[in-house]
């Protein structure tokens, strides 16, 4: 066993390592002022700067190091669009990163310095009176039609171009969740709002989910075109983003109930987050207008009891609505561990995405989003996680990637393709009387334990699973591919009589798993080295292929135990 004790060994080093890697600050020190001004004398848009800060009593800061040095609140970074080109906007992100400060940002321009003036101005008349979510066609998050959904009523229309345009002329708030680029908004294949399209708008705050709309270098740029007709406030990525990881998106509308002690800067802080545990190396998704925006004016909630015992906060909340709940919990910084009763739970150093509650802690608070069904809820504040809960969550997590949400996308057949190739060498060696036909009973029971255990644990997480923001669905193929997969590896392990044989059969059992892992880990690291080429560093993390990793050592281990002790225990074959 010597060997298959050095694999398992690896395998779960492996992943340790890996997740060590871009490992990011989860808290901020105390609040050195509360809103400061970015600008760079010498740019076009610098007198703007200087009016806002005589206007509003504001400092100028003209680096971004320094800026960022005095851990302000709010940041409003006045520049020209010539001056935030993709490399500018990324090597802020990375500076944001690196200085560990939770600083909420947002840019300031436009087309003309009139019209950036126009877009600061607009954030007093931004509200949340009408509020949409829009999905365009997406086939991975079971979106196979456009949508209009209006948030009060919750009545849908089909998505078109002239639907869209209709709300976007009468909407406060609206969210948009589909495919897109930096000049246009994909509805449908073939169908996209472009820059062109957007008409005439109300003090709108618009946030998208899609790939590469903040972008200014564009000659016909979709962020500065909302900016210019009308809108309060854009948020969007630089970069593409992987579908799925920002809190809210689809139909959770997650600036919908900020107020003015949460506002969207805050709220996007608490998205970025998630992004930084799902996808992103660093932050990228940016907002274009004014970061202290509130769409309300008091709290989605009160606050009916705040009490501490045995170094346990616990504060109850009535009244919330359904939707996506924003909490600022008051010198709440300080701990590191959040539970909100029948909902889910937050570490400080949790390596994954969370879909039903984020955390961020900004000054000495911590502001929370969470989906909630409305009601009352109650919020536990601890010091630090549970025992053991830095180790069970993470595996967890990647049980579910692996299992259950990978599955329906090219999972199961794999499982089944390397399956049928395990049991053709196995009646190879069958054939050639290196294997006894004897075996096969033990083997299959093996290959239906498994697929039963995996079976169980698919129904029991079904509803649970919180790595994604997409539908999840069970596979029942999953289930055959378990079992040919594991039923052929537990005969080749059976019938092997040499200890590197056997370890041949156990990565064979957990191949899938690595073909992940290395196939995604592959593309990530391509991906990022063309874009460190071109701007510096890569802006994917490896999340995805760590999950992987990490259920594919787990897996080693429980497989070798399961074929040695069956090896054990079943009579020579000789």
């Amino acid at each position: 066993m010597r060997d298959t004790a050095a694999l398992v060994l690896v395998m779960l080093t492996l992943p340790a390592l890996l997740m060590g890697q871009g490992k990011i600050s989860a808290s901020a020190a105390g609040s050195g002022g509360r809103t400061l001004i970015l600008a760079v004398q010498g740019d076009p848009y610098f007198p703007l700067a200087e009016e806002i800060a005589r206007t509003e009593n504001l400092a100028i800061v003209q680096r971004t190091a320094d800026a960022l040095a005095q851990k302000p609140e709010f940041l409003l970074w006045v520049a020209s669009p010539a001056n935030l080109s993709d490399r500018v906007l990324a090597e802020f992100g990375r500076a944001l990163l690196a200085s560990h400060a939770a600083v909420s940002t947002g840019i300031i321009t436009g087309s003309s310095i009139g019209q950036a003036r126009a877009l600061l101005q607009r954030a007093a008349g931004a509200r949340a009176s009408r509020a949409f979510a829009v999905n365009g066609v997406f086939p991975t998050a079971q979106v196979h039609e456009g949508r209009i959904r209006e948030a009060s009523s919750n009545e849908s229309q089909t998505l078109t171009v002239e639907t869209l345009v209709a709300t976007l002329r009468q909407a406060d708030y609206l969210t948009f969740t589909g495919h897109g680029g930096a000049g246009y908004l994909s509805l449908a294949p073939k169908t996209s709002l472009t820059a062109g399209d957007v008409p005439a708008l109300p003090p709108l705050v618009v946030s998208t989910a899609s790939c590469q709309t903040f972008r200014f270098a564009h000659n016909r740029s979709i962020a500065l075109a909302f900016a210019d007709q009308g809108a309060a406030a854009y948020a969007g990525f630089l970069f593409s983003p992987n579908e799925g990881y920002l809190l809210g998106e689809f139909d959770g509308l997650p600036f919908r109930f900020t107020w003015r002690d949460f506002p969207i800067g805050h709220a996007m802080q608490v998205q970025t987050r998630g992004t930084l545990r799902g996808f992103a190396a660093f932050p990228y998704y940016f907002l274009l207008g004014d970061p202290r925006i509130a769409l309300q004016e008091n709290p989605p909630h009160r606050l009916v009891a705040d009490r501490s015992d045995a170094g346990v906060r616990t504060l109850s909340f009535a009244d919330a609505p359904p939707g996506v709940v924003p909490v600022r919990i008051r010198e709440g910084a300080r701990y590191r561990f959040v539970e909100i009763s029948g909902i889910a739970s937050a570490g400080d150093d949790d390596l994954f995405y969370n879909a039903r509650l984020q955390a961020a802690n900004i000054g000495a608070d911590k502001f929370l989003l969470f989906k909630h069904a409305g009601g009352d809820f109650t919020v536990r504040l601890r010091d630090d996680p549970p025992l053991f809960r830095n180790i069970l969550v993470p595996l967890r997590d990647a049980l579910d990637c692996t299992l259950i949400f990978l599955q329906p996308n090219g999972g199961a057949w794999f499982s089944l393709g390397t399956g049928i190739l395990v049991w053709l060498m196995a009646g190879w060696r069958m054939w050639k009387r290196r294997a006894s036909p004897g075996l096969l009973p033990a083997a299959l029971l093996i290959g239906l334990g498994f697929a039963i255990l995996h079976g169980a644990y698919a129904w029991i997480r079904l509803g649970h699973i919180t790595i994604n923001e997409k539908p999840v669905f069970f596979s029942p193929m999953s289930l055959a591919g378990t079992f040919v997969l594991l039923a052929g590896t537990a005969f080749y392990y059976l019938s092997m009589r040499s200890q590197r044989g056997r370890v041949v059969a156990v990565l064979f059992a957990i191949l899938p798993m690595l073909s992940s892992a290395v196939i995604v880990g592959g593309v990530m690291f391509a991906i990022n080295y063309l874009a460190a080429r071109q701007f510096g560093a890569g802006y994917y993390n490896y999340s995805l292929a760590q999950m992987s990793l990490l259920a594919a050592a787990f897996e080693a281990v429980l497989f070798a135990a399961a074929f040695e002790l069956s090896r054990r225990l079943l009579p020579s074959q000789t």
